[in-house]
């Protein structure tokens, strides 16, 4: 590995089975996370010596991208279902904890549980 969190080849896998599960989403939710996924995929491809450092950015972007497109993909009544959990949590922390870092954690949560419920795996090293 010298030195890199993540062989070339399990990044490729990593890739290639995010792009398996995003196709199966509706495609108003995966399309974004899929165009970025096929075009680092691509890159990795060729890449005989990667940039490290380009490609944990990029992969970071995707994982923002399908958190984001869990919840688009989720119906209405699941993504309310989250952010009741989410404010449940939430709600043991509040008071001792800024009330903007509250929300931002509680909305964190809704995306990870939905990315969880979706089995959408995470393709970032770090």
């Amino acid at each position: 590995m010298s030195g890199h969190p993540i062989r070339i080849a399990e990044l490729a896998e990593r890739l290639d089975a995010l792009r398996r599960r995003l196709q199966e989403l509706p495609p108003r939710a995966a399309a974004l996370p899929l165009q970025e996924v096929e075009a680092v995929a691509d890159l990795v491809a060729v890449a005989a010596r990667p940039n490290w450092d380009y490609l944990g950015k990029r992969l970071e972007g995707i994982d923002s991208l399908v958190s984001v497109a869990a919840v688009d993909a989720l119906p209405l009544h699941e993504i309310e279902e989250l952010r009741g959990e989410a404010r449940r949590a939430g709600e043991r922390h509040r008071g001792r904890v800024d009330p903007g870092s509250l929300d931002e954690a509680m909305e964190r949560l809704v995306r990870q549980r939905a990315r969880e419920r979706l089995q959408l795996p995470r393709v970032s090293t770090v």
